[in-house]
């Protein structure tokens, strides 16, 4: 699967993702095969049983294939107005780490570099990720309808005026 391959019609003013390089998201394409190999068939051995990659697990793990399969569960439970949400929501991390890789982050709290790195992988990974879930739906992403809180991913939205904002059922 080449995930930088992907190309999609993109609103006006939204950039389209940055490619990955491919040696970096291979260990991690991996391992999510390997995952979803595990979860369809079954083990032939008696033994311990690894513990599921699961949201908590993957927040405390530094595994970026725990991270992307938290992320990936996650985006397979939201909305429609959820995804736009979403949408938005990353476009804007990115650009925020963009800026303190540039050293433009002003008045963000940038991570040192080694992290930043890390952490813009991960983002570029997980926006290639949300695209994927638009395209598996038939969905398109959309300008920001609504506001957009740096803290809170779609499915940690805790205003009800922003729930409002963008559709969001409580």
């Amino acid at each position: 699967m080449e995930l930088c391959a992907m190309t999609f019609a993109m609103p006006p003013g939204i950039s389209p993702p940055l490619a990955v390089s491919v040696p970096i998201l291979e260990p991690i394409l991996e391992q999510l095969r390997r995952e979803r190999n595990e979860a369809v068939a079954p083990q032939a051995e008696a033994g311990p049983v690894a513990e599921p990659c699961t949201g908590e697990a993957g927040l405390r793990s530094s595994s970026l294939g725990c991270h992307a399969s938290w992320y990936r569960e996650n985006l397979s439970h939201c909305s429609e107005a959820m995804l736009q949400y979403e949408w938005a929501w990353m476009n804007g991390r990115l650009a925020a780490l963009r800026q303190c890789r540039a050293g433009e982050g002003g008045e963000l709290a940038c991570p040192p570099e080694p992290r930043l790195e890390g952490l813009l992988g991960e983002s570029q990974l997980f926006r290639t990720l949300l695209l994927q879930e638009f395209a598996s739906r038939g969905l398109r992403p959309q300008p920001p309808r609504g506001t957009v809180v740096a803290s809170e991913e779609a499915w940690e939205i805790t205003s009800a005026s922003v729930r409002q904002e963008w559709g969001i059922q409580p």
